[in-house]
C-alpha cells in the first residue's frame, strides 16, 4: 500500500489580507446644531467629546472631515444609523462612505 504524506497546515504559508478600509465622511451644513453633531459622533461613532469637537470643527472649516475608517459593512451601518438619527431629529446632517 502506498503511503500518503500529510502536511501540517501550520507549515503552509498562509496569507491573510486585511479588509479594505472605507472612510466615513462628515459633510458640513449650515442648519444642524453643533451640539447635535457632537451627539451623533459620540452616540453612533463612539467618539470622545474631545474628538467630536475636533471632527465637527474640521468639517465646519473645510466643508467635510473623515470621521473614521472602517470595514465596508461597519461604515455602511454607522452611516445609516447616523442618517436615521438625523432624520428623526429633523436635521439634514450628511455622512458618506468612500474607499480608502
Amino acid at each position: 500500500m502506498a503511503q500518503t504524506e500529510l502536511k501540517d497546515k501550520t507549515e503552509e504559508n498562509i496569507k491573510v489580507q486585511r479588509p479594505k478600509g472605507h472612510k466615513v465622511i462628515l459633510w458640513n451644513d449650515d442648519f444642524t446644531p453643533i451640539d447635535f453633531v457632537w451627539e451623533v459622533l459620540q452616540d453612533i461613532f463612539r467618539k470622545t467629546r474631545e474628538d467630536s469637537v475636533m471632527i465637527a470643527s474640521q468639517a465646519q472649516k473645510n466643508g467635510s472631515c473623515t470621521v473614521g475608517t472602517y470595514t465596508l459593512d461597519m461604515a455602511t451601518t454607522l452611516t445609516e444609523a447616523a442618517k436615521n438619527m438625523s432624520q428623526n431629529a429633523g436635521f439634514p446632517l450628511t455622512f458618506s462612505v468612500q474607499d480608502e
